[in-house]
């Protein structure tokens, strides 16, 4: 009964709002900036080629204000190990700010990521010597909160440039990570819902 209501109460406010917005983004996220070795030399990630796609829908409070819910997900790429695939999904909503031609944003998200494998064990260097590490034979997934800022302008009417910076496990000095995107995004415009 309760999921039935929650779906009539998301159904009657879908009815009543109107969206002002609705786009369709194609970017590049890279992960825990600085914090992933990427070669047996230390080497350290500043930059990664990971492919995205989101789709989101905005709907303005007013003038300046609006929300904005985002989801999306990266292309399935090589995980860690060339033996893994990983794929992450992304579920955001963000406030935004407009002024001029740009939209600061703040929000909150949740990164599902997934990793699938085929299993067995792969040889690696762990520093002195080589060890046998497991590949993971099944699909796992991990999920985390973020804190997302961003800023986006308007090239043209239809077409947007937009940098986001994800903050995972914020208040946690130990394990907090920073990632980043980059992106271009297409505006289709006004829907109006009735």
């Amino acid at each position: 009964m309760k999921k039935i209501f929650y779906l009539l109460f998301f159904y009657h406010s879908l009815a009543l709002a109107q969206i002002n917005d609705v786009g369709l983004t194609l970017g590049n996220l890279t992960d825990f900036v600085g914090n992933v070795q990427v070669d047996e030399n230390g080497k350290k990630n500043y930059y990664e080629l990971k492919p995205y796609m989101s789709f989101f829908i905005r709907h303005d409070f007013n003038e300046s204000f609006s929300i904005i819910p985002d989801i999306g997900l990266t292309y399935p790429m090589k995980g860690a190990s060339p033996n893994t695939k990983k794929t992450i999904y992304m579920i955001r909503l963000d406030l935004g700010y407009r002024f001029y031609d740009f939209i600061a944003k703040a929000g909150t998200g949740l990164f599902m990521t997934q990793i699938k494998g085929a299993g067995g064990t792969e040889r690696l260097n762990n520093g002195t010597s080589y060890d046998e590490f497991y590949l993971p034979a099944e699909s796992h997934s991990a999920r985390n909160y973020t804190i997302n800022l961003g800023l986006e302008y308007f090239i043209i009417p239809e077409l947007s440039a937009k940098s986001e910076l994800f903050v995972f496990s914020m208040f946690e000095n130990i394990s907090r990570q920073f990632s980043y995107s980059v992106a271009l995004t297409y505006h289709f415009g006004e829907i109006h819902v009735n």
